[in-house]
């Protein structure tokens, strides 16, 4: 009898592990786009959305492997509203992947409750990695004032040498394309310094094609 009771009780405690893990996983809220606009902005929180497709095997991987993660789920859920959108067969995830040019997946997204997007990250990713990109999102949500600020002085045409370093730099830790800071940044940097340490590692993240600066990044390779 004792053994029965001893067995029945590994069991009970078995399921109920089973459940804890489960509710520590990522929680995705139900729910309308606007409606989680309205919760995000209440609440002062980021919307983190998983734009995945059904045929995505990456979005499948991170679907069972990575999001029921206790340590995932325990940074998500506290520091964001977290909403799963079917990029190809929902409306609103048509439209969100139409909004913020998504055209890769698994891509996550992290918008403020303006509808702004704040950082964003693509492709499978380990439990760690997945929760590091987290914190970068929460370091770019804390940063999000100053970028505005410096988005505006962008708009009003500052184009200093140094306020724009400042600006691609807050750019990039928020995920968002640079192209356009660093095209006016380059154009101000001497030939000798397009390849320097700081330079040479920037040319990566100019997502367009400039003939003239290009030209000038083979010139400066055949003088290296």
């Amino acid at each position: 009898m004792k053994i029965i009771q001893y067995i029945l009780l590994v069991c009970s405690l078995c399921l109920f592990d089973e459940i804890g893990a489960q509710n520590r996983s990522i929680e995705f809220r139900e729910g309308n786009w606007e409606q989680m606009l309205k919760m995000a902005k209440k609440e002062k929180k980021m919307i983190f959305v998983d734009c995945y497709t059904s045929w995505c095997g990456p979005c499948k991987h991170m679907a069972d492997k990575v999001f029921p993660q206790a340590k995932v789920g325990e940074y998500y859920n506290a520091h964001f509203l977290n909403l799963k959108l079917d990029a190809e067969k929902s409306e609103d995830g048509k439209m969100v992947a139409k909004t913020f040019g998504v055209s890769a997946y698994p891509t996550f997204l992290f918008v403020n409750g303006e509808g702004e997007l704040v950082y964003r990250f693509l492709g499978g990713k380990t439990v760690d990695m997945f929760v590091k990109e987290g914190e970068k999102a929460v370091v770019a949500f804390a940063a999000q004032p100053e970028l505005k600020k410096y988005t505006k002085k962008y708009e009003e045409g500052n184009r200093d040498k140094e306020f724009l370093n400042q600006y691609f730099i807050l750019k990039d830790r928020s995920g968002l394309d640079c192209s356009d800071v660093l095209l006016d940044y380059f154009a101000l940097v001497d030939d000798s310094q397009l390849l320097d340490s700081v330079n040479v590692s920037r040319i990566g993240k100019i997502t367009v094609f400039d003939k003239k600066l290009a030209n000038r990044f083979v010139d400066a390779a055949c003088v290296e």
